[in-house]
């Protein structure tokens, strides 16, 4: 489900699985209440999540340790002080070598979400096709 790879005084580095939720989902408890166990089993009361993975998705995430942590933390990924990259991986070849998807997300039906073509606080994808 989970691997926690580095534990800071301020935050947790954690990798999680593909295929597993973030929150709980269908009475299984998510990753984030996994982790939460964990901490409590040493002497953490509290964590933060400070951005979360699509359950399709696997990669790390950061859990703060204390508010003013996740008060920084979450500044600095609102502020894109924090670069994400993420790897695809398709049996199809893309229609462009290269480009950008720039646009507003906005909640759409069963916790998913849809991209608008507004830009008043976009969210900036740049992929590249390599074979």
């Amino acid at each position: 489900m989970f691997e926690i790879l580095e534990k800071h005084p301020d935050f947790w580095l954690v990798y999680k699985h593909p295929g597993t939720s973030f929150h709980s989902d269908s009475g299984e408890m998510g990753v984030f209440e996994s982790i939460k166990q964990q901490a409590m089993q040493q002497g953490i009361s509290t964590l933060f999540p400070v951005h979360r993975l699509d359950k399709v998705t696997s990669g790390l995430m950061l859990v703060a340790t204390h508010e003013e942590a996740n008060r920084e933390l979450c500044a600095a990924f609102n502020h894109r002080h924090v670069e994400k990259y993420y790897l695809a991986i398709s049996h199809k070849t893309p229609s462009k070598k290269q480009g950008s998807v720039i646009g507003d997300m906005e909640a759409s039906r069963r916790g998913a979400w849809k991209l608008m073509t507004s830009k008043k606080n976009p969210a900036v994808t740049q992929f590249l096709a390599v074979q």
